[in-house]
C-alpha cells in the first residue's frame, strides 16, 4: 500500500515536482531490478511501438529495437509516488518484445 500520493493526478507535470535526489537512484534501482525479471508475460510488442511512435513522427524514425527487457507498462508520473517512491498500476508489466 502506497503511504505518499501520485506525483501528478493527470499523468503529466506543469511544475518541479522537487523530489529529492535519492528518490531518482531508487527509481532507477527498481527500473533496473524489474529489467532484469525474467517473464513471459507480454507488455509491449514491437508492431504498437512502431504505430505509437509513427503517430507522432511518422515513418522518419527507426523504430527497429533489438534490446528488450521486463517493463512496467504504464510508467510515469500518475504512476510514481513522492517524495517516497512507491511504483503504482501493475497491471501491465511485462517483457517488450
Amino acid at each position: 500500500m502506497a503511504t505518499e500520493p501520485a506525483i501528478s493526478q493527470t499523468g503529466s507535470i506543469d511544475r518541479n515536482p522537487q523530489l529529492p535526489a535519492g528518490w531518482w537512484t531508487e527509481l532507477r534501482s527498481a527500473l533496473e531490478a524489474l529489467a532484469g525479471h525474467t517473464t513471459e508475460r507480454v507488455c509491449v510488442r514491437q508492431a504498437h511501438l512502431t504505430a505509437r511512435i509513427g503517430e507522432s513522427y511518422g515513418d522518419i524514425v527507426d523504430t527497429t529495437v533489438t534490446d528488450w527487457a521486463c517493463a512496467h507498462g504504464d510508467i510515469g508520473w500518475a504512476n510514481l509516488t513522492g517524495p517516497e517512491l512507491t511504483v503504482l498500476d501493475w497491471e501491465s508489466w511485462g517483457t517488450v518484445i
